[in-house]
């Protein structure tokens, strides 16, 4: 229970800080706000603008910084409408900025609709009308990989090894909580297959112990042998069997949820990699933050073991590249570090067993 606690209260005070990446306590100052169904500047704004150009001035002018505008929209209206109104104010406030002075080029525009945050305003969502200013630092052409400090194939090995009891150890809760919320649906007689060989088997003939109750002679020869083989040999194929489609609805629910888990510690182990989680639901939202918090508390020596574990460790694509081709070549791929997590966890017992 302490462990939640602190990754509730951990999550709560990331998500406080990660809404604006600005520089000052108040932070009523740090955003742009709209009038009802409105996309452009009116006078009751037009002050309140000002006051945070002024505010943000420094890291506005700071050409090592990427601009995002987070652009949001009350909660009345069609969800179509209110995405389409957050865009064109998010369209102003760049207009605004660069009416200031601002390189156009260093402001991107990430339209919202309706937030995912907190309402700051009374029971009208004024509060919510609001443009949302985000920086992030330029990767520079000079700038190395944190990793390359500890790259070593003496210890590689050893790393992989460390960098998978990490992964673990963040992951297993929210793994827990995926299967609890997702699993199979408990079989007449045997129960949910498990995981455990020897249980397996002993449900499989429990499985073929009934059906020769219930069917007699119509089932001949040693079906014992028969439920052992199957037991041994045919484990998959015999959950599925015995489950219907449960096994693979039970997969598709779970996959989405292991792909946020991969995106949050992509976004952690790689210093110039971004998740776009626009599409993602506010549960997926929530579980992308409360994951990545966790990798965020982690040093870069533990991070750099977690992506040595998925880059250059056991794989489970169709790679072909040896292990020390993919130590020496592929560690700052992200895109290969995402899909052998998420290949773990197609291949492994998070799939769709309990």
């Amino acid at each position: 229970m302490k462990t939640y606690m602190r990754i509730t209260i951990g999550l709560t005070f990331f998500l406080s800080m990660s809404i604006v990446q600005a520089q000052n306590n108040d932070s009523t100052n740090d955003r742009f706000p709209f009038e009802y169904n409105k996309r452009s500047k009116t006078v009751e704004v037009s002050s309140i603008w000002e006051e945070a150009y002024n505010n943000l001035y420094e890291d506005l002018m700071n050409t090592n910084y990427i601009i995002i505008l987070h652009s949001y929209s009350s909660a009345t209206g069609k969800e179509a409408y209110n995405l389409k109104l957050s865009k064109d104010r998010g369209n102003a406030i760049k207009k605004f900025l660069v009416n200031k002075g601002v390189d156009a080029s260093r402001i991107k525009i990430q339209p919202h609709g309706e937030p995912n945050i907190e309402n700051y305003g009374d029971d009208d969502y004024a509060g919510d009308r609001n443009v949302l200013p985000e920086f992030k630092r330029k990767m520079t052409e000079t700038s190395q990989d944190y990793i390359d400090e500890f790259k070593n194939k003496e210890t590689l090995d050893d790393d992989i090894e460390d960098g998978h009891k990490i992964f673990l150890n963040i992951v297993d809760s929210y793994v827990t909580y995926i299967k609890d919320r997702y699993h199979l649906q408990e079989l007449p007689g045997p129960g949910r297959p498990s995981k455990d060989v020897n249980k397996f088997l002993k449900q499989t003939k429990e499985v073929f112990d009934d059906a020769k109750g219930a069917y007699g002679d119509a089932i001949t020869g040693d079906y014992k042998n028969l439920a052992e083989v199957v037991g041994k040999y045919g484990a998959a194929s015999f959950i599925d069997l015995f489950t219907s489609l449960q096994a693979g609805k039970v997969a598709k629910d779970r996959k989405p949820l292991y792909d946020v888990i991969g995106e949050a510690f992509a976004t952690e182990c790689f210093t110039d990699y971004n998740a776009n989680i626009d599409d993602y639901t506010i549960g997926q939202k929530f579980l992308f933050y409360s994951v990545k918090y966790r990798v965020s508390g982690l040093s870069n020596f533990e991070k750099y073991k977690v992506r040595v574990r998925f880059i250059a460790g056991k794989t489970y694509t169709l790679s072909t590249f040896p292990r020390s081709d993919r130590f020496e070549r592929s560690m700052d791929d992200y895109s290969m570090f995402m899909a052998n997590i998420r290949h773990y966890f197609a291949k492994s017992d998070t799939r769709y067993k309990d």
